[in-house]
């Protein structure tokens, strides 16, 4: 029996009540994995996900990216507008790999999936042909085409801070404008407010315009990126997504970079 824990965030706050909660539901694998003598494999790029995997006394690989002491490990991460690549040493060798998967995080998760495969028995020659052919889920950060020439990044389905940071990371790393059209994260109960506050702080500090589309987190989310810095000429309101794709062709030009964040419109569907 083979056990995997990516990572645990504040997402579905509102359907568990706490993080603690959170961290229990996600140590009920562990535990079972423990009742029966398997491996679990936990991502120690995530906090949380390391703390669990510290506490666990069950056979166990714990993956980081850059781990000195580990198995395998990945540098030179860097982004185009086809993916990311990244290089994994292994064995004492390096080798090249890219992927259309975004993000610092999928790398974490790619990783974590390498350790598993060479515990399974797997080459490390077939490990990375798998990697070449991996396509993002829809709507998880993933590049879309866009008739208008813009780098579009659908990210509709991310519901978490921790989610929106890593997409953020990824808008940063491309040049001309960058744009989040959002209208906020959702289902976190009491933390809704704050996470909301803290997504507007990392949007200031990552992007040139933001477009927020409905009121429900408008308060928060402007809360957050005036104190971040961003002005307020750089921060537009929308009753509609189609309203939000008019103003965003009103301020960019092609080769510029728009981020969907937990929304996004039936046109780039």
């Amino acid at each position: 029996h083979i056990g995997i824990i990516t990572g645990i965030g504040n997402q579905h706050m509102l359907t568990f009540g706490s993080h603690e909660n959170l961290v229990q539901t996600k140590a009920e694998l562990a535990d079972y994995v423990l009742s029966v003598n398997g491996k679990m494999f936990f991502n120690g790029d995530n906090d949380d996900c390391k703390k669990l995997a510290e506490s666990y006394n069950g056979e166990k690989v714990i993956s980081f990216i850059d781990g000195e002491n580990t198995l395998v490990s990945a540098t030179d991460i860097s982004y185009d507008r086809y993916g990311v690549g990244f290089s994994i040493k292994y064995n004492k060798k390096t080798y090249k790999v890219h992927t259309t998967l975004l993000g610092k995080h999928n790398v974490s998760n790619i990783m974590l999936c390498v350790n598993v495969c060479l515990s399974l028995g797997l080459s490390i020659e077939e490990i990375l042909r798998g990697i070449e052919k991996l396509i993002p889920s829809q709507h998880r950060l993933a590049l879309l085409p866009s008739s208008g020439s813009l780098i579009v990044i659908d990210d509709a389905y991310n519901g978490s801070v921790e989610g929106s940071r890593a997409a953020l990371e990824v808008l940063s790393s491309y040049d001309g404008t960058k744009v989040v059209i959002t209208p906020g994260l959702v289902e976190l109960g009491k933390e809704q407010f704050e996470s909301n506050k803290q997504l507007g702080i990392l949007i200031a500090t990552h992007a040139n315009y933001v477009i927020i589309n409905g009121t429900t987190n408008y308060d928060s989310l402007y809360a957050g990126l005036k104190e971040g810095g961003m002005a307020d000429d750089k921060i537009l309101r929308s009753g509609s997504l189609n309203q939000a794709v008019t103003q965003l062709y009103d301020i960019t030009e092609p080769g510029d970079v728009v981020l969907f964040e937990n929304d996004l419109p039936d046109n780039y569907n």
